[in-house]
């Protein structure tokens, strides 16, 4: 008998047009057993990708950030029913949303599910995230319940051994490892013509530098203020032509070297990442690891990045993409690589093949396979 697993996501994961969605809906694609993802976006169709892998939109919640939080706790107990029906062994709680949501969810299971094992699954250092964003007390209340999922779960994974460090040090347990991924099979389907197409369609003449983010992300939008007001004025004064391509969202600013479609379908993420000459991956900021730079990766561009954006993914400088820190050292390395192809396209080359070996799902995932059936 197949193990019945449940991903719980308080986000649309499908279609995967954010990084933590794409972690989710790959996370639950490329698992073994009877999978299925719950996903919060009620307008949604059910979706049934194999035998094996359903995505159900269960429910939504208002935008007012208070109606939200209170319309949470009566659906819990319609999400419970959801899994006891469906019989899973085994709830995935996708941490990539308010800690004290997923905390709701870990009490109602453990009170009228009490055979379901649970596993956390730690996107970043949400406590981090939320010291410098919100105020106080909700920074309080999110190490609060993080800590206690990351203890209290069967299972718990962080992203990286960073976050995992960081965990141990905040909580007094280190998860295991469980890192981003990429489905590389996508990508390498891509056809030269379906790129030619996405050239024709969003006017990408090269050369053409890609920025891409869910926009309104605070990390996102301090490497677009960095690519827009320090880096590409610099660019655009020595090389007029270059432009800078951003996609995830649209930006509330206009500039001669901008190309900003805003967030483009699904299906076209992929073709439009290689008719891009080179990626760029300004981060300065945050926890986790940054999946952008395994995408771009992906798709054999050259990337420039800081070291913040690099990090936890085991990547070298100089032969996987090149670290920068300052907007002089971007302009820099973005001018070497687009006067010098051969080089951009050997370092897009070797990036790729550490991307494979290290990230592609399948072998990720073979792990996690192993660790449920431990488990259990």
């Amino acid at each position: 008998m197949k193990l019945k697993i449940i991903i719980v996501a308080y986000y649309k994961s499908y279609p995967p047009e954010s990084g933590a969605a794409s972690v989710t809906f790959n996370l639950s694609k490329h698992l073994a057993g009877n999978r299925t993802l719950i996903q919060l976006n009620p307008r949604a169709k059910p979706h049934r990708f194999d035998e094996e892998f359903d995505i159900i939109n269960e429910w939504g919640f208002p935008h007012n950030k208070i109606l939200k939080v209170i319309g949470i706790f009566f659906r819990l107990p319609f999400l419970v029913n959801r899994i006891r029906d469906l019989n899973a062994r085994v709830v995935i709680i996708e941490g990539a949303a308010w800690s004290c949501y997923n905390i709701a969810l870990f009490f109602c299971i453990m009170a009228f599910l009490p055979s379901v094992r649970i596993v956390y699954h730690a996107h970043n250092v949400e406590y981090f995230l939320r010291k410098k964003k919100d105020n106080a007390v909700i920074a309080i209340l999110s190490r609060w319940a993080e800590g206690f999922l990351i203890k209290k779960s069967s299972l718990s994974f962080a992203v990286s051994r960073v976050d995992a460090q960081a965990f141990e040090k905040l909580y007094g347990t280190k998860p295991r490892i469980l890192p981003n991924g990429i489905d590389l099979a996508m990508i390498n389907g891509i056809s030269r013509q379906r790129v030619s197409e996405i050239r024709v369609k969003y006017g990408l003449r090269s050369p053409v530098v890609l920025f891409m983010g869910l926009i309104g992300f605070k990390p996102n939008n301090e490497a677009l203020n960095f690519l827009n007001s320090e880096v590409f004025p610099k660019l655009h004064a020595h090389s007029p032509n270059i432009k800078l391509a951003i996609i995830g969202g649209k930006v509330p600013s206009t500039a001669p070297w901008m190309i900003n479609p805003g967030s483009i379908p699904y299906e076209d993420v992929g073709p439009f990442l290689m008719a891009c000459d080179l990626c760029v991956a300004p981060i300065f900021s945050g926890s986790g690891t940054r999946l952008k730079i395994l995408e771009y990766l992906g798709a054999r561009r050259p990337v420039v990045s800081t070291s913040k954006g690099a990090e936890g993914l085991q990547l070298r400088d100089g032969y996987d993409l090149v670290i920068a820190q300052t907007a002089d050292e971007f302009v820099k390395a973005i001018l070497h690589l687009i006067e010098n192809p051969e080089i951009a396209s050997r370092l897009g080359r070797q990036g790729y093949d550490t991307v494979a070996r290290l990230f592609s799902w399948p072998s990720i995932i073979h792990e996690l396979n192993s660790e449920l059936l431990r488990l259990l």
